[in-house]
């Protein structure tokens, strides 16, 4: 059983090639939190081909990812992965789509700075990995205005510095984020 969320989106960037409309599923097990982390996902990572939650259809890849790009070749260009997922998870990721660009979106800095000192835990290979970390009152924010259906009008986001500018539901939001390299 899920629950269903849509979001109409505009962009102040004509080069973003955003979809009119995405719905999402929101499965009862999840938080809504993993709903605004796949649309802030979509819209942050943005790029042709961009799915959600596809289905691969590829024998020696047993995953779902959550955000996924194929390459012209079907192979994975980009994966990212939103709020907690296992380091086993990661590795076998980085493994199974070597060639691919590897995100893991995080509800705040602090979550994405504990997943770096988790990563280098268990010493994983370096170079693989993008985490982002959303500021955490913007994401609190976000979370209490959260609708079935919601408007989004998005700039292009900057990541030198990392900062985010978009309207949802009629709240403007300009906030920075946490962008790590591992």
């Amino acid at each position: 059983m899920s629950a269903r969320y849509s979001f109409q989106l505009q962009s102040g960037d004509s080069r973003l090639s955003l979809p009119r409309k995405l719905v999402l599923h929101h499965r009862l097990d999840e938080s809504s939190d993993m709903v605004l982390l796949k649309i802030l996902g979509f819209l942050l990572l943005n790029r042709d081909r961009l799915q959600v939650e596809p289905r691969l259809h590829d024998r020696d890849i047993h995953l779902v990812p959550h955000l996924l790009q194929l390459d012209f070749e079907l192979h994975p260009a980009l994966w990212a992965e939103c709020g907690e997922c296992e380091i086993k998870r990661l590795n076998k990721i980085a493994v199974k789509a070597p060639d691919a660009e590897i995100w893991i979106l995080r509800e705040s800095g602090e979550a994405a700075e504990q997943l770096v000192q988790q990563l280098k835990k268990h010493k994983l290979r370096k170079g693989r990995y993008d985490i982002v970390g959303f500021d955490s009152e913007m994401f609190s924010e976000l979370r209490s205005h959260l609708q079935p259906r919601n408007e989004i009008f998005w700039l292009s986001p900057e990541f030198d510095p990392p900062k985010v500018q978009f309207d949802f539901n009629g709240l403007w939001f300009e906030s920075p984020f946490t962008h790590l390299r591992f």
